[in-house]
């Protein structure tokens, strides 16, 4: 080039603090980077015929009830109260207009007595889980049995709860 021009030179970091993230595809349907059925898509075997059981079945096939949810405004120790008594490990939380807000699980409010940052009078706001996962009710069961790998419940159409028993029992039912 010669002199009197100048170079710049970019070494760019490689992506290993990131591979749980970017190189995840869960992580970018989650974050809103990938529609639900790209996401089906990229976890769907192209070159073998899949082996993986409820793909014939969709989440519709299941039956899910409403969703038992608690409002926003409630303490937690009414969140825990109803947990306890309905033997539920997380309970949708409803806003103003009734619409899921978040779910309050017995996972995040051990996480949030163990930081002090509530008390039994505490709103619930303040051990809320605003990331959850969403499916449609489109989504394959064989799907919903890869998310359970990596969470124990999804929120269906923004109506329903989907657990790991109701998976289960909907296997029990149906295996041949």
């Amino acid at each position: 080039m010669g002199e009197g021009h100048r170079v710049v030179i970019v070494l760019p970091d490689s992506i290993r603090n990131y591979m749980t993230k970017f190189l995840s595809d869960d992580w970018m349907y989650e974050n809103g980077f990938l529609s639900e059925t790209q996401l089906i898509d990229s976890y769907t075997p192209k070159l073998i015929p899949s082996k993986a059981w409820g793909k014939e079945h969709t989440v519709a096939d299941l039956t899910l009830n409403p969703p038992v949810t608690i409002h926003h405004h409630a303490t937690i120790k009414q969140a825990i109260t109803k947990m306890q008594n309905l033997q539920f490990h997380q309970l949708p939380v409803l806003n103003e207009e009734n619409k899921i807000m978040g779910v309050i699980t017995s996972a995040s409010l051990i996480e949030a007595v163990n930081k002090g940052k509530v008390s039994l009078d505490s709103p619930i706001t303040k051990a809320i889980v605003k990331a959850y996962r969403k499916i449609s009710s489109t989504t394959p069961i064989s799907e919903l049995s890869r998310v359970f790998t990596r969470v124990g419940y999804a929120i269906v159409d923004e109506k329903y709860i989907v657990t790991h028993s109701d998976f289960l029992t909907f296997f029990k039912d149906n295996d041949q």
